[in-house]
């Protein structure tokens, strides 16, 4: 099991990664859900490329007042293009 649980290199998928134009103050910030999808295994030596997407933005009201939902895709693929997993989260920010 922990030869697939190595990983090549770093960068912050997700709404983290996403967030250098946004103005979200990370302390109201709360995990919605996520779904994770692997086409196969990832093992030792994988390199993996990884893109993360704002693919929907809503404004909900709450009982503690208005909140942002932000859901994020993010895909990996390895060195030769084929899609390795899929995930997508939800963010709920309170306002």
């Amino acid at each position: 099991m922990a030869d697939r649980l190595h990983h090549h290199e770093v960068h912050r998928p997700g709404l983290a990664g996403l967030a250098g134009g946004l103005d979200i103050d990370f302390t109201k910030l709360l995990h919605g859900e996520q779904e994770l999808l692997f086409d196969r295994p990832l093992y030792v030596g994988d390199e993996i490329a990884v893109q993360a997407t704002i693919v929907e933005a809503s404004c909900k009201a709450g009982k503690a007042g208005p909140m942002d939902l932000v859901v994020v895709e993010t895909v990996g693929h390895d060195a030769t293009g084929a899609r390795v997993f899929r995930a997508r989260s939800l963010a709920v920010i309170r306002r």
